[in-house]
């Protein structure tokens, strides 16, 4: 089953999770999974697409969280739209490069 099968506030609630999982491990900007979690719940694909890009930019994950990953992207339609440049440039701004 994929995420995508899920009811959006499932799927919304998973995407917490997995930010609180990663704030666990000490990643500092876990919170961008949170908030593509809410972009998601908003239908927000473009956002929710440059907070996973974001999160993911210059690392290399493995075993679970490489799972994790992989299960959010999932939970995003194929052809999400490409992420807004406000909405980009105001994360970056916001300290996460």
């Amino acid at each position: 089953m994929r995420l995508s099968d899920l009811p959006q506030d499932d799927v919304v609630e998973l995407f917490h999770v997995a930010s609180m999982h990663f704030a666990a491990l000490a990643y500092p900007d876990a919170w961008l999974l949170a908030v593509a979690g809410d972009a998601v719940g908003r239908q927000d694909w473009g956002l929710a697409r440059a907070c996973l890009e974001l999160f993911e930019r210059r690392r290399v994950f493995c075993a679970l969280e490489a799972s994790v990953l992989a299960s959010l992207w999932g939970a995003l339609p194929p052809l999400a739209e490409e992420p807004g440049g406000g909405d980009v440039s105001e994360l970056i701004e916001g300290g996460v490069q």
